[in-house]
């Protein structure tokens, strides 16, 4: 098989599902950068965050008495920040709006959080998507997607936490 060079420098989506102590479940992408790491014959991606991004996600909760997804956004999390990293986030977050509302003039309000999180993707320049194949605390083993899966990814999730007997 051919190893394929990645561009440390290209941003994917990394998919997760955080489920929280007190019930609640969200969908979540962030922002890694991807790079390959030998492991004797076999090629291994890894994923890493870099400082702004790292806090950087784009989520929806799950609500399941609705069974739909609410409260898409996109946002910094953080304990606590400096003035000179909250400028930063400001100006991130500010111009990651603007995108989003230009795309939102041409193409009108997304109907579905997947149509929300392409609109994100775009904004801040994505080049593909990752789904983690391993436990969250592994750092390799991704499927590796476009828009069309991470949609499928999301749709999958819902029915899979509000159907927990019928993993799919």
């Amino acid at each position: 098989m051919k190893r394929q060079a990645l561009n440390q420098e290209d941003i994917y989506l990394l998919f997760e599902i955080k489920r929280e102590s007190w019930g609640s479940v969200y969908l979540s992408f962030r922002p890694v950068h991807l790079r390959n790491k030998d492991n004797g014959d076999q090629q291994v991606i890894s994923a890493y965050v870099n400082e702004i991004s790292g806090d950087l996600d784009c989520q929806a909760m799950l609500d399941k008495e609705r069974k739909e997804l609410i409260t898409w956004d996109f946002q910094y999390h953080t304990f606590s920040v400096n003035r000179r990293v909250a400028e930063e986030y400001h100006q991130s977050l500010s111009k990651i709006g603007k995108v989003m509302d230009k795309l939102n003039s041409k193409w009108g309000i997304p109907e579905t959080f997947g149509d929300f999180v392409t609109r994100f993707a775009n904004a801040i320049g994505v080049v593909g998507y990752l789904k983690r194949n391993k436990p969250r605390y592994e750092i390799e083993g991704y499927t590796v997607g476009d828009a069309n899966d991470s949609k499928y990814w999301i749709k999958n999730a819902v029915y899979n936490e509000l159907n927990p007997e019928k993993e799919s």
